[in-house]
């Protein structure tokens, strides 16, 4: 006799839940399909349920699982860095109150930062100065079409808050000091 896997059909459409064993012998279990529905919702219950307590008891536990989590979410950002920034930008529109219209065919990553000219990478697990990045052209309106651009990292911790006017002082200010200077 092959041995059945949990959730197995019968002909009559009653699935598979274990073996039990009584008095030496070993029998099967089977349940129609509603109660097996419940089962499995009850079983999904207590597993998470299970996962939660653990968490917090086994800080091992908790560690591997949490590294793991940061694992997949770094592949998932190097596999497809136009959803992943587009998820963080819509997260940070909704914090800030600000408009969100964009889809990933609104998005396209240069080879090279459009600001600087240096080349743009997705970063493998923390982001750099090369690391594309969504920028609002005007902080004053939201993530919509036409108001974003990509650009490195570097670029947008300039650029940060500060309004055109502010930035072209700070240019202005260096580049007198520059010219001061004897080269």
């Amino acid at each position: 006799m092959a041995k059945l896997s949990f959730g197995s059909t019968r002909a009559d459409g009653f699935r598979f839940r274990g073996y039990q064993r009584i008095k030496g012998r070993t029998y099967e279990q089977w349940l129609n399909p509603e109660a097996f529905a419940r089962r499995v919702k009850l079983s999904q219950r207590s597993s998470i349920a299970w996962r939660q307590r653990k968490m917090k008891e086994d800080h091992d536990f908790a560690e591997r699982t949490r590294k793991t989590a940061r694992e997949r979410v770094a592949e998932w950002r190097r596999n497809d860095p136009v959803k992943a920034m587009l998820s963080r930008v819509r997260m940070r529109a909704k914090i800030k109150g600000l408009a969100f219209a964009l889809r990933p065919q609104d998005i396209t990553i240069p080879s090279t930062c459009p600001v600087l000219g240096i080349p743009l990478r997705v970063a493998k697990a923390v982001a750099d100065d090369n690391s594309p990045e969504l920028d609002r052209i005007d902080n004053k309106r939201g993530y919509v079409s036409g108001n974003v651009i990509v650009v490195s990292r570097k670029v947008n911790r300039i650029k940060n808050d500060a309004t055109l006017e502010e930035l072209l002082k700070v240019a202005s200010f260096y580049q007198s000091l520059l010219g001061r200077q004897k080269l």
